[in-house]
């Protein structure tokens, strides 16, 4: 079986992603570089798909799948030295899967089904529900210098647009590190929440008391 992107072939020993990145890499450097980058194409592409369908079925353990792949993928990429842009693809592509599995996480504890970290065996927390830590590690969802900048970043309290946006960002600086992109998107829900408070508090338009007083006095 063959596969044809934009007039290149990919054959079919680089088309689907095996077990381990070298073996995959090694196939790759026997083609030239518009084939690699074919191939890698397919292989993202092929990802996403699975990506995609495992979020909607909220999948947790095909979403693990689908980020470990996207991981390998990224690490091909960078391997066999493909251009700026496929790297970055790739690396796109490993934020989106983590974004995709923070946000499974959290709907997960919120049915019940995924323990909450601060929640006491007393609220019922332990028993046989699973930790975040069996899908993700501790320093991938809180991050690795308490500075909140893991998985969770991308997360809580980020919508899809606030996300897509730190995204951009990022990639226009050529820096798509989980750490650049968490606190792009923590900073733009933090934004998010004041410009809201600000917009319903109902003393935000009104004259100090200062002026107040100063205004009564001419009058």
């Amino acid at each position: 079986m063959t596969v044809v992107i934009e007039g290149d072939v990919v054959s079919s020993e680089v088309e689907l992603l095996p077990p381990d990145v070298q073996t995959k890499v090694s196939a790759l450097q026997t083609l030239d570089g518009a084939s690699q980058a074919a191939a890698v194409t397919v292989m993202l592409s092929h990802s996403r798909t699975g990506l995609l369908a495992a979020i909607a079925a909220q999948d947790l353990p095909q979403i693990v799948e689908w980020k470990q792949k996207a991981a390998a993928i990224q690490e091909i990429a960078k391997q066999v030295r493909l251009g700026k842009d496929m790297q970055l693809d790739a690396a796109e592509f490993v934020r989106r899967a983590e974004r995709g599995l923070g946000v499974a996480i959290r709907e997960g504890q919120e049915r019940g089904e995924i323990r909450k970290h601060y929640a006491s065996r007393a609220q019922g927390q332990q028993g046989p529900l699973k930790s975040p830590m069996e899908f993700a590690t501790k320093g991938e969802l809180v991050g690795r210098d308490n500075g909140g900048e893991g998985i969770y970043a991308m997360t809580d309290d980020v919508s899809d647009a606030q996300f897509e946006e730190a995204l951009t960002e990022a990639r226009e600086e050529g820096n798509l590190s989980r750490a650049n992109v968490a606190r792009k998107s923590k900073a733009k829900a933090a934004q998010n929440k004041k410009e809201s408070i600000d917009e319903n508090d109902p003393l935000i338009d009104v004259d100090p008391w200062w002026n107040v007083g100063v205004i009564g006095a001419v009058g």
